[in-house]
C-alpha cells in the first residue's frame, strides 16, 4: 500500500477508534510486529480472550488489516494504535536454540489466557474462492521460493535453483506461484505473484498443498486448511513454530537451531542444513505425503 493511501485509510478509520478506545467493553490485541505470520497467529488468541472476557468486543491492531476481514470475533481493526490503556493486550514470543514452547502458547501465556485455538484462521467468502479461481486449473499445488530475507539473512532460504529443480521432478502436478510480485518466476508455473493476500489464501484454499519456507505463508496456509510442505532446515525447531498437519522438513547440524528473536544474524556462510536437503528427497516426501504414505511428518534429513 502505497504511503498516501495508508494515511487516508488511516484518517478513515479514526473515527470508529476513539470510539472503541471510549467505550471500556472493548478489548484491544495488538500486534507486536510487521510480519504476516505474527499478525495471522493474534487469530488464534481471540477465542481465548473471547473465553476470559465473555460479553467484551475485541479490536486488533495491525498492519495486516484484511487477514481479519469477516473476522466475526473481532468488532474492529485498525492499523492505527494511538495509546495504551489497561484495556490493551500487546502479546510476543522471546525464542532462544534451548526454546521448547510454541509461539502460540508463548503469545498466550504473555496475555494471561489460554489458547483456545492452536492455530490462526482467516475468514473467506465463498465468492472470494469463487473468484480466485479464475484461470486456473482444477487441481494444483501453491509453491513459493522465497521467504523474507531481511531479520534472517538468507538462513530460511532453500535457493530459487532448488524450487525450480523440484518443480521439474513432479511434473504430474500444476503449480500456482503465489509471494512477493519481484520474486523470480519458476520454470513452468501459472504466475499469481504480487496478489493481495486474501487472494493468495484463496488461492491456498483451493490447492492441494502448498510448497514453501518457515513463514508468514506457512501461516497462511495453515489459516485457510491446507496441507503445506514447509522446508525448514535448521534455523527453528519444526516443534516450536510448525503446525502438525504439515509436512517440516529439517536438518540440525551442530550449530542447529539459529534463531534468536531478540538479536541479529549474520549472513549464514556454510548453509549446511539448507544445502543438505535434496530436491529429489524432497519430491518423494512430498508424493508420499500427499498420498496419505507417510506415518512420521517431522523429517530430519543428516547433513551432508
Amino acid at each position: 500500500m502505497s504511503k498516501w493511501k495508508e494515511t487516508i485509510e488511516r484518517i478513515v478509520e479514526l473515527p470508529g477508534l476513539l470510539y472503541c478506545y471510549m467505550n471500556r467493553n472493548y478489548l484491544f490485541l495488538n500486534s507486536f510486529s510487521k510480519g504476516i505470520g505474527d499478525s495471522l497467529m493474534l487469530s488464534a488468541l481471540i477465542p481465548g480472550l473471547k473465553k476470559k472476557y465473555p460479553g467484551r468486543k475485541i479490536v486488533v491492531q495491525t498492519p495486516h488489516k484484511n487477514l481479519f476481514r469477516h473476522n466475526p470475533d473481532v468488532a474492529y481493526v485498525a492499523r492505527k494504535h494511538l495509546g495504551t490503556t489497561s484495556r490493551h493486550f500487546k502479546t510476543g514470543y522471546h525464542v532462544t536454540p534451548d526454546t521448547d514452547e510454541t509461539l502460540i502458547d508463548q503469545m498466550a501465556q504473555r496475555i494471561g489466557i489460554d489458547p483456545v485455538e492452536p492455530s490462526p484462521r482467516i475468514y473467506l467468502t465463498a465468492a472470494e474462492i469463487e473468484k480466485s479461481g479464475e484461470g486456473l486449473p482444477d487441481v494444483f499445488l501453491t509453491i513459493c521460493p522465497e521467504g523474507k530475507m531481511g531479520f534472517t539473512r538468507n538462513r530460511k532460504e532453500w535457493g530459487f535453483e532448488n524450487f525450480a529443480k523440484l518443480r521439474g521432478l513432479l511434473p504430474e502436478y500444476r503449480f500456482v506461484q503465489i509471494g512477493d510480485a519481484q520474486t523470480p518466476l519458476l520454470p513452468d508455473v501459472i504466475d499469481r505473484r504480487g496478489t493481495p493476500l486474501r487472494t493468495s489464501a484463496a488461492i491456498m484454499k483451493r490447492s492441494t498443498c502448498f510448497i514453501g519456507l518457515e513463514g508468514g505463508l506457512m501461516h497462511l496456509a495453515r489459516s485457510t486448511d491446507t496441507r503445506a510442505v514447509i522446508i525448514y532446515g535448521g534455523l527453528i525447531r519444526p516443534a516450536v513454530s510448525a503446525y502438525p498437519d504439515q509436512l517440516t522438513i529439517s536438518c540440525s547440524p551442530d550449530c542447529s537451531p539459529c534463531f534468536i528473536s531478540k538479536g541479529t544474524h549474520d549472513v549464514c556462510e556454510s548453509h549446511t542444513c539448507m544445502d543438505s536437503i535434496a530436491p529429489e528427497r524432497v519430491a518423494n516426501l512430498t508424493r508420499s505425503y500427499l498420498r496419505n504414505e507417510l506415518s512420521e511428518l517431522r523429517i530430519e534429513i543428516a547433513p551432508v
